[in-house]
């Protein structure tokens, strides 16, 4: 017996939300990154505005590429968590429909075609036997007479 389209799907829908928990997470630790990346690069940006030290400006690229890096390092991160969703969203899409039923569906039918030959081909092999037996009774008759 297949099995129900039910189970299928309720394990198929909780293989796809296995990366949620980690992705929200993740999701966590890079916006908390956006801010602090974004509050360097104005300071980066409006050095040039106003009255600065070579220092200064260097402190600042400093620091905007240190946050830079950071928020890249877990932005990668976070990208790949979505990549590895989106393989078993497809994945577990390829598997939604219940392929058991169909085989299952499919050898029936199987079945139902080989009797029907089966039937045919003994039908066909008695009535050759018979037409035989009824020559050999006619060819024996006409000898005895």
């Amino acid at each position: 017996r297949p099995l129900s389209d039910r189970a299928i799907e309720r394990a198929c829908y909780q293989h796809m939300e296995r990366y949620s928990q980690e992705i929200e997470a993740q999701l966590d630790v890079t916006r908390s990154l956006s801010k602090p990346l974004n509050e360097a690069n104005n300071r980066y940006d409006s050095i040039g505005y106003r009255e600065h030290t070579a220092e200064e400006e260097k402190q600042a690229e400093k620091e905007y590429e240190r946050c830079k890096a950071e928020y890249d390092r877990e932005k990668a991160k976070l990208n790949k968590l979505y990549d590895q969703q989106k393989a078993t969203r497809t994945e577990a899409f390829q598997y939604m429909k219940n392929c058991c039923a169909d085989i299952y569906r499919q050898s029936c039918l199987f079945l139902d075609i080989l009797k029907k030959y089966i039937l045919t081909e003994s039908k066909r092999i008695n009535q050759a036997s018979q037409s035989v037996s009824r020559k050999r009774q006619k060819n024996n008759r006409n000898i005895s007479a």
